[in-house]
């Protein structure tokens, strides 16, 4: 009737792991009111179709998707609902792949409040640093509310602008500070082999390593997701990273070491896309010099403007692959390859 109304798109059957799919628009306007009642319905569909659990590697919803289709599953979801659901706007349009990391100083809603996001390095606190954000919380915030991030960064909320400036100087005290290089804001890791019974490489201590590189050497003035996993099943996410690095094993002078797949691409939002392999089995004590020679690269190449994905799909796998290896064609194939581990995808988290 002219009016303006707020509601939901609906995605379904997106997920990553050994087999990753990007989710589907169902083409359905929902009103907050009507949420609750069809992601039940969804959910139910799901419940229902007990084929999807008679192998456990099959028992996901994306599965489902990918085999139904998206006109035969809103088919079935109206059918459970008893009424056709409203389409969405004919002008919509997929948001841009906006970067989140929650990283530095935001306003909130309620005046004179703010939070505050710093960096934790590969998600790792220490009981130190923990126990100043705990103090800085009592004494600056409302003593109550921290948060998590799925970056792996740790927000304080709710800090009367009069002691900010308080808390950004105690967290960079003890190496939390908000002024960080824009790979350890953004680097997101999973547990690796330390506590991980699926994982093929150590992750933590190799990305703390790449990272502090990355940051002496290669000055960045704008986001970059760079995302490490140690096994294909991603609990790090890392094809829809700009770069992703999985874990995988080869063989170096007779012994089989650490190496990583190396992914250029992956984006979500407008355009969405997983990324593709442009070098595999890269062992990782030369990982982070690689990525080096990548990023330097892009610096010298882009336009103005131009993000690291769209430098990418410009100049080509080719140019890729001849600044992650200084300039040789192959300069792996001496190397003898070793079979990756097969992993099963995981039933949920492996802690």
């Amino acid at each position: 009737d002219g009016r303006p109304e707020v509601g939901f798109d609906v995605r379904v059957g997106g997920g990553l792991s050994t087999q990753p799919f990007l989710s589907r628009r169902l083409n359905v306007f929902l009103l907050p009111e009507q949420v609750v009642e069809v992601i039940r319905h969804i959910t139910e569909i799901w419940r229902d179709s007990p084929a999807y659990r008679e192998k456990r590697h099959h028992a996901r919803f994306k599965y489902l998707i990918h085999d139904w289709g998206v006109a035969r599953f809103r088919q079935v979801l109206e059918e459970r609902l008893g009424r056709t659901l409203e389409d969405a706007p004919a002008d919509f349009q997929e948001p841009l792949d906006a970067y989140r990391d929650h990283v530095g100083v935001h306003g909130q809603k309620q005046a004179g409040l703010y939070y505050i996001g710093a960096p934790v390095l590969v998600g790792r606190i220490t009981s130190a640093q923990m126990k100043r954000v705990a103090d800085l919380s009592r004494r600056y915030g409302d003593g109550q509310t921290i948060r998590l991030t799925n970056r792996q960064n740790i927000l304080l909320l709710n800090v009367p602008e009069a002691n900010v400036e308080k808390v950004l100087a105690a967290l960079a005290d003890v190496g939390l500070s908000v002024n960080a290089h824009p790979v350890r804001r953004s680097v997101v890791t999973c547990t690796g082999i330390e506590f991980c019974k699926l994982a093929i490489t150590e992750t933590k201590a190799r990305s703390r390593q790449i990272v502090e590189y990355l940051e002496k050497r290669v000055p960045l003035d704008e986001p970059l997701r760079l995302h490490i996993t140690g096994c294909p099943n991603a609990c790090a996410q890392y094809q829809i990273a700009n770069i992703g690095m999985m874990g995988s094993k080869t063989k170096v002078d007779g012994q089989i070491v650490d190496a990583y797949d190396i992914l250029v691409g992956g984006q979500m939002g407008r355009g969405a896309t997983v990324n593709h392999a442009v070098l595999r089995k890269v062992p990782a004590t030369e990982c982070a010099r690689r990525l080096e020679g990548l990023l330097r690269g892009f610096k010298k190449q882009r336009k103005e403007h131009e993000s690291f994905n769209e430098w990418c799909a410009r100049v080509g796998d080719a140019e890729i692959v001849k600044l992650l290896t200084d300039g040789h064609a192959n300069p792996l194939a001496a190397l003898e390859d070793v079979p990756v581990p097969k992993v099963p995808e995981s039933d949920g988290p492996v802690y």
